[in-house]
């Protein structure tokens, strides 16, 4: 997975968009039109914390149609296991998961801020990520001893508001 990151690194120096969020800068590199309309239509993008970034990441979204690489290999007849994936990986500067039903790594390399979305074809990302697109590199860059991505739903009605914060699975959306 390395080497398909600096595959992508050495083929697309300039991004296609950089995105700004405070404390974070994503320089984006993706062919994809759709995918980009989906970054820059759900991630709000401030270019007045430019200064205020702390740390930038590159991101590569891409497939055998619109990128440098082939088809990203597919994980096998085990079912991929997150958590045990997780504790293999977590002594490492590498995060990766896998979505079986596409095909689909999303791989982050921590000592390069440089993340691969290897995707089977230009549509075939997860049906979260036209919403929150970018979600899991955002985690992985964020999640340092000083900064966290809260994994949280929320409610409001009548200028009142509730921030339901809890591990995926918890049981925030069925609530909500």
């Amino acid at each position: 997975m390395r080497q398909a990151i600096e595959t992508c690194r050495a083929k697309s120096a300039n991004p296609d968009i950089v995105l700004t969020l405070h404390g974070l800068t994503i320089r984006l590199h993706c062919k994809n039109t759709t995918f980009l309309g989906h970054c820059l239509n759900h991630i709000v993008n401030d270019p007045s914390f430019v200064m205020k970034a702390q740390k930038t990441i590159d991101i590569h979204v891409t497939s055998p149609e619109d990128g440098p690489l082939g088809p990203p290999p597919l994980w096998g007849e085990e079912t991929y296991q997150t958590p045990k994936i997780e504790a293999m990986l977590e002594t490492t500067p590498v995060r990766a998961s896998y979505y079986d039903a596409l095909g689909l790594w999303h791989v982050y390399d921590h000592e390069t801020a440089t993340g691969l979305q290897w995707m089977q074809s230009p549509v075939a990302y997860p049906p979260w990520e036209s919403a929150g697109p970018l979600r899991i590199f955002m985690h992985w860059a964020l999640s340092t001893p000083e900064s966290r991505l809260v994994h949280a739903g929320t409610l409001g009605q009548d200028g009142k508001a509730v921030l339901m914060v809890g591990r995926g699975g918890s049981g925030k959306s069925s609530t909500v």
